[in-house]
């Protein structure tokens, strides 16, 4: 039997001394060749940045005031959009819980705007149809040869809405009063309503003016319950409803639709003109 530590070694050999290395010196063993990680330390004589916020991407600034500006005709957000805004320009999930009329749309209007002018000013330096490794003539499917060339397409353009969003049902309908409003949107499967409070004993009509070719507008007129009163769906230039004569005080609701999506961008620019006059005395 083996009685102690010493004769159970003797059993196997002795193991030989682990051989010391010798510590490299720092100014062997530089930080150029060590990776960067976020944590990490930068590399000696290169000055620490700030790193974007987690969970965000570092973008150029854009001048979000200067779009809901010159785009919208706005000087100023509301509470919570612009906090909105900024939180999507930087990657950010946002949850924006704002009243009917609000201004919810302006939430993701400004950014896509904001992220299209960052966008139109960035070359790319890897063509994807000249070379690189992921030429796409390497594939096999050269966008060349099927007319749809990535270099020579650009986004699709889209419809935006008018500063009277959100007004796309007859519950959000934006009260106007009789006059004219010039510089509409109307967006396809984005109808926009009013609510136009007519006095009593007054005759009125109210006229849409737009460009046919630049897509099909139609309005209908309808009573507080949704019940169509008049419709006008020519397929010409402008539409109108009226002279009609109330002899009790009521509120309109008219409904502006934009039909054939073909134009560039989709929907049509509109404006309307809601004239009034009032009846004789009895």
């Amino acid at each position: 039997p083996v009685s102690s530590r010493d004769d159970q070694m003797s059993l196997f050999g002795s193991a030989p001394p682990l051989a010391e290395e010798p510590v490299p010196d720092a100014a062997e063993y530089p930080w150029d060749d060590v990776p960067l990680f976020e944590d990490a330390p930068p590399p000696r004589g290169v000055e620490a940045a700030d790193p974007p916020p987690r969970g965000g991407t570092a973008r150029p600034a854009a001048d979000v005031g200067g779009i809901l500006s010159s785009v919208f005709g706005h000087d100023a957000f509301r509470a919570g959009q612009r906090e909105a805004i900024e939180s999507l320009l930087t990657d950010r999930d946002a949850v924006v819980v704002l009243p009917t009329g609000g201004g919810k749309s302006l939430c993701y209007q400004v950014p896509a705007i904001a992220l299209l002018l960052t966008l139109a000013g960035c070359t790319p330096s890897n063509d994807d149809d000249s070379g690189g490794s992921d030429d796409d003539d390497a594939t096999g499917v050269d966008d060349d040869d099927s007319g749809d060339d990535d270099d020579a397409t650009t986004p699709a353009p889209v419809c935006l809405d008018d500063a009277f969003e959100e007004n796309d049902t007859l519950a959000t309908a934006r009260s106007i009063a009789p006059g004219a409003y010039n510089n509409l949107a109307s967006c396809p499967f984005d109808d926009d309503w009013f609510a136009i409070a007519i006095p009593a004993r007054f005759r009125v009509t109210i006229q849409a003016v737009f460009d046919h070719d630049a897509g099909d507008v139609d309005i209908s007129l309808r009573n507080e319950d949704g019940e169509i009163i008049e419709v006008s769906t020519s397929s010409t230039d402008n539409e109108q409803v009226g002279p009609l004569i109330l002899y009790i005080e009521q509120t309109l609701f008219l409904e502006v639709k934009v039909l054939g999506f073909g134009g560039d961008p989709p929907g049509n620019t509109y404006g309307i003109a809601i004239l009034t006059d009032p009846l004789p005395p009895l």
